[in-house]
């Protein structure tokens, strides 16, 4: 009970640190160039107070149970020696993981054109494709660097080929997949994927994953994260959805409305800090 008393209290502050900075900047401009009304305004405020809260269980869940499963799966994979069963489940775990991320599920209703079950759906199965390939190249031990070479150079061939409305949408959609709750789990099979090779790359194909102390406690305690896990991303959602979301919005018409446009610039830079800073202290934990 101490410990869990411990970690609510280190995650709540981690969500004040990542929230604030965001709320700050908004009350700054509703205060000043991009006035709202007194509802929208206490919309947010609410919204933002259903964040901290939801990030702090949120958080909290992921740390006690995505990491532990994680590595518990990986390292059962590894260990049962069945290429085909190791593809299956890597895309599975991939495409659940990444569907259940909050982050996606926010970007999903701010793209009116496209369905949300398919965009969400299309950026799971390439998550899952691509963990696959991760997994691939782990246990097969296929070089990092000509790896990443051929796929970016196909990436940017097929950024030619699609719309450019549709370019915004796969580049935001890249940058949400890495949240509290696909980094954690994918980093942590990663590791359980290394322990189980005893060759000598098997440390260095772990670089870049985490350098993690895993808790081995009883199915309690997963149980325990995944309670709070849930309860978070509840929280989370409703925050975004009905606080949150509104107020960009609104301050993003008014902003493009003024004649000083170049203040959407240092807003994005800002707000763009505030989110990488989020999600820093989201792998680091």
């Amino acid at each position: 009970m101490r410990l869990y008393k411990t970690k609510l209290q280190e995650k709540l502050e981690e969500a004040f640190k990542a929230v604030l900075p965001v709320v700050g900047i908004v009350l700054a401009l509703c205060f000043s160039v991009a006035p709202v009304s007194p509802g929208i305004l206490m919309e947010f405020l609410v919204g933002g107070f259903l964040l901290i809260i939801g990030m702090m269980f949120f958080t909290l869940g992921a740390e006690l149970s995505m990491t532990s499963m994680g590595e518990r799966v990986g390292s059962g994979m590894t260990r049962s020696r069945k290429l085909w069963l190791m593809v299956v489940l890597g895309f599975i775990l991939g495409v659940v993981i990444t569907i259940s991320e909050p982050d996606l599920q926010v970007l999903a209703g701010q793209v009116p054109s496209i369905p949300g079950m398919t965009l969400i759906l299309s950026v799971a199965c390439g998550v899952g494709m691509f963990l696959v390939m991760a997994l691939m190249r782990m246990l097969f031990g296929i070089p990092l660097g000509p790896m990443l070479m051929v796929f970016y150079l196909a990436a940017l061939g097929l950024a030619f080929l699609v719309p450019e409305d549709f370019l915004a949408v796969a580049f935001d959609s890249g940058g949400v997949t890495t949240g509290p709750m696909t980094v954690p789990f994918i980093m942590a099979m990663g590791v359980g994927i290394s322990s189980v090779r005893n060759d000598k790359h098997a440390a260095n194909d772990s670089f870049g994953l985490v350098s993690l102390r895993m808790d081995r406690r009883a199915l309690g305690r997963i149980l325990v994260g995944l309670g709070y896990t849930y309860v978070g991303l509840v929280l989370f959602l409703t925050g975004a959805n009905v606080g949150f979301m509104p107020a960009g919005s609104f301050l993003g018409q008014t902003l493009a409305g003024l004649r000083q446009r170049w203040i959407i610039v240092p807003v994005g830079i800002s707000s763009d800090i505030s989110s990488s800073w989020r999600n820093r202290r989201c792998m680091c934990s």
